[in-house]
């Protein structure tokens, strides 16, 4: 029976295309809903544990690829072309934020996160802010659901600054006002330009602003 089975998941395999493609096993529709990425073996293994079996340590005796696909909730045309690309990217962009604020704990004192999101599209703010706090939370970086404040006369000056002094201003207010006490540090996810795709990364520590990337 064992034997029976491996057999077909073979030929199973041996159908599969190496991309999916309308033909047996998926139509037109199903093809255009799926975003694909390849990854490494090793890649796949950390990120999908139990599902994709790690390479051998004297390496596998077939070179094997791993295909990742997602199935869209919406459909390409619903979002923007700039949300659609942000989307695409977004979590390769956070575990590269995640990184560099894990990269800071690690060269400095322990201390716990706070995180924003800015962004021109306010659909996309929180759910750009869960996936930080996840990848951090992966990261083994302590993480608070709080969101520092800044009182209204501070906002009224912040919002008339240019957008790299508004950050550094903010982040001074903070401190001075106790929003982000000094065993906090916050990282902020922005988007600098309305019409560009990347996203830029920014931490506030001990009421000093600097950019990550």
């Amino acid at each position: 029976m064992k034997t029976a089975r491996a057999a077909s998941l073979s030929v199973l395999s041996a159908l599969l295309p190496a991309a999916p493609a309308p033909g047996l096993f998926f139509s037109k529709n199903q093809v255009r809903r799926l975003d694909c990425e390849r990854l490494t073996v090793g890649a796949a293994a950390t990120q999908h544990p139990g599902a994709i079996e790690p390479e051998r340590p004297r390496g596998d005796y077939v070179e094997r690829k791993v295909l990742r696909c997602r199935a869209r909730l919406l459909r390409s045309d619903v979002r923007s072309p700039r949300i659609e690309a942000v989307l695409m990217d977004l979590e390769r962009t956070m575990q590269t934020v995640a990184g560099h604020v894990g990269a800071l704990s690690a060269n400095g004192t322990a201390r716990t996160w706070l995180v924003e999101a800015h962004d021109p599209d306010t659909r996309l703010v929180g759910k750009l802010r869960f996936a930080l706090q996840n990848a951090m939370v992966d990261q083994g970086l302590a993480v608070s659901d709080r969101t520092p404040r800044l009182g209204l006369s501070d906002l009224e000056i912040i919002t008339r600054l240019p957008p790299d002094r508004a950050y550094s201003a903010a982040c001074a207010r903070h401190a001075a006002n106790g929003s982000i006490g000094p065993a906090e540090a916050l990282v902020a996810l922005v988007a600098r330009d309305p019409r560009e795709t990347a996203l830029h990364a920014g931490v506030c520590i001990d009421g000093g602003w600097a950019w990550l990337q």
